[in-house]
C-alpha cells in the first residue's frame, strides 16, 4: 500500500509539471483532477480527442509515422489546404481520434466500478489492460474513429468541394467525442458527492499549485 501511495504521488507531481509546462489538453484537466482526487485512482496519461495528420505509407507504421498536425478543436478546410500545399510528403492521412486516459487503480473492485461510469457513459471500448500485485490499469476510450488519406502515392484524395464536406464531418465526429467526454465528467463529479462549488474552489487550488 505505501508503493501506492507513492506512485501515485509521483504521477501527480508530473501531472502538475505538464500543467505548467502547457503540456496537458487544457479541456480535459478538471477531469484529470477529478479523477485523482480520489484516493484509489491516479492517471498516467491522457489526450481529450483530436484531429490529426500524419506522413505514412500506411497509418500508424511503427519508426515511420510522422505527425505533420495535430489539433484538439475544430478545424478549417483551409488549414489542411494550407498543409498539404506545404508538405511534399507522399502520403499524407487524417484521422480523428476519441479521448483516451490510463488510469491507475488500487484494486479490481474500483477499477469496474471507474470502467461500468465509462462504459455507462458511452466509451464503450474501455477496458483493463493490465493487472499487477500493486495496480490494475484500465483504459478509458470511445468508438470516435475515422482515418483516410489525403494524398496517395504524391495525388491528393480529394477535390476542394469533397474535402470541405469530409472536413466538417471529421469536425462534427470530433464535437461528438468531446460531449461525450463532459458526459462522463460529470458522471465522476456526482461520484464525489461533494458541492460543485467546493470541488471548483480545490480545481482552482489544484492548477495554482501546478504553477509553484
Amino acid at each position: 500500500m505505501k508503493k501506492w501511495y507513492k506512485d501515485k504521488e509521483e504521477y501527480l507531481a508530473k501531472l502538475k509539471e505538464a500543467i505548467y509546462l502547457g503540456l496537458v489538453d487544457k479541456d480535459i484537466i478538471y477531469l484529470l483532477f477529478l479523477i485523482n482526487r480520489f484516493p484509489y485512482y491516479y492517471t498516467t496519461s491522457s489526450c481529450s480527442g483530436r484531429i490529426q495528420c500524419s506522413s505514412s505509407h500506411i497509418p500508424g507504421l511503427k519508426g515511420e509515422m510522422d505527425i505533420i498536425g495535430k489539433w484538439h478543436q475544430k478545424i478549417t478546410v483551409d488549414k489542411v489546404v494550407k498543409l498539404l500545399n506545404k508538405r511534399k510528403d507522399k502520403d499524407i492521412w487524417i484521422a480523428v481520434h476519441p479521448m483516451i486516459l490510463h488510469v491507475a487503480c488500487r484494486d479490481i473492485e474500483k477499477a469496474w466500478l471507474l470502467l461500468k461510469v465509462a462504459r455507462d457513459n458511452g466509451f464503450k471500448h474501455s477496458g483493463i489492460q493490465g493487472i499487477r500485485k500493486d495496480r490494475v490499469m484500465v483504459e478509458i476510450t470511445s468508438t470516435e474513429r475515422i482515418e483516410a488519406p489525403l494524398r496517395l502515392n504524391g495525388k491528393d484524395t480529394f477535390d476542394h468541394d469533397t474535402l470541405t464536406i469530409f472536413i466538417e464531418r471529421i469536425n462534427l465526429l470530433l464535437i461528438k467525442s468531446k460531449k461525450r467526454t463532459i458526459r462522463f465528467q460529470q458522471a465522476i463529479e456526482k461520484l464525489h458527492k461533494k458541492d460543485k462549488k467546493q470541488l471548483f474552489r480545490e480545481f482552482i487550488l489544484f492548477i495554482k499549485n501546478s504553477y509553484r
